[in-house]
């Protein structure tokens, strides 16, 4: 999970790669993600009724660069073997997830 821009706006990415690049004597310590959706549409009756929060990869041409900085936590994804590049949020794992994770659920 990443903080967009210092606000209350949560989004969950995929870490692809971490990296420094050294300018002078700033190190600036990035990491390349690729950002992950909610998908749109009609939610399957099944995710809905056990409040599983699917998630759905971009497309690589949407990755970002970040600051390593802006990063919370990192989160537990399952994929879901039945639709390629879907995943699953897990928000069971404690409260501080299960909390932030009410955000997507409202």
């Amino acid at each position: 999970m990443i903080d967009r821009h210092n606000n209350d706006k949560l989004m969950v990415v995929r870490l692809q790669f971490m990296f420094e690049y050294i300018v002078g004597d700033v190190t600036l310590r990035l990491a390349l993600v690729l950002p992950l959706d909610f998908p749109t549409g009609k939610t399957c009756a099944v995710n809905k009724d056990l409040r599983f929060i699917r998630l759905r990869t971009r497309s690589a041409a949407s990755s970002q660069i970040i600051p390593l900085r802006s990063i919370i936590r990192g989160t537990l994804l399952v994929p879901d073997f039945a639709h390629d590049g879907d995943y699953f949020l897990v928000n069971y794992i404690d409260s501080d997830m299960f909390l932030r994770s009410q955000t997507f659920m409202s």
